[in-house]
């Protein structure tokens, strides 16, 4: 049989484009690397976005909640330092360690009728704002897990155990969960532990 001359350079082209076993297996195989590695980036990503919405969340709902607490302990002329125990106040005694889970603020030095009283309710774990006039109370941080978060420090951050005209207010919050968005702490979570520390100058005592 007469193969034709023209013809053979044009097969052989063909047969040297043709894919062998080898090489789709290679290509399979670095097609699945690349289609792994973009998954894993997009999951990686969808993973830090919530990590960093829950820290900017959090961080939004402790900046209000010291605010807060911050203006009333500046307003305050007076303070007193307890523990909240059966739906009532506590002063702490003297010669005493000043920590406990309430605080009042009494932002007229004449009076003890008009006062903010923070303190801890056991019920549900969270830390309420009561104002005396008018009468009202709020939550301000949930899911807390600490049960002493108010303590009186010297300027060496030592904890007195009587009252000073130069008192600094530590106050010390343990969480259990963040709300903003909804997240549990603990090993399984994002988070192994959550908490927020700040401290703030009080005024001279009576």
């Amino acid at each position: 049989m007469r193969i034709d001359s023209k013809m053979a350079p044009a097969r052989a082209r063909r047969g040297e484009m043709a894919f062998t076993l080898s090489s789709m297996m290679v290509s399979s195989g670095l097609l699945i690397l690349v289609l792994g590695s973009v998954l894993y980036a997009e999951l990686f990503g969808a993973r830090m976005y919530q990590i960093t919405t829950a820290k900017l969340g959090a961080n939004t709902d402790s900046r209000k909640m010291l605010t807060k607490l911050i203006e009333d302990a500046h307003q305050a002329q007076k303070w007193r330092l307890g523990r909240w125990t059966n739906g009532a106040f506590i002063e702490i005694a003297s010669n005493t360690q000043l920590m406990g889970n309430a605080i009042m603020f009494f932002p007229d030095a004449t009076t003890t009728n008009n006062y903010v009283r923070y303190y801890f309710d056991t019920n549900g774990y969270a830390l309420k704002r009561y104002t005396s006039i008018p009468a009202y109370t709020n939550v301000v941080a949930y899911a807390v897990s600490n049960t002493m978060m108010f303590g009186a420090y010297d300027y060496s951050g030592t904890l007195l155990t009587n009252k000073s005209s130069r008192a600094v207010l530590g106050v010390n919050l343990q969480f259990t969960q963040i709300l903003n968005p909804a997240m549990d702490i603990g090993p399984s979570n994002y988070y192994r532990s959550y908490q927020m520390r700040s401290k703030v100058t009080l005024r001279a005592q009576d």
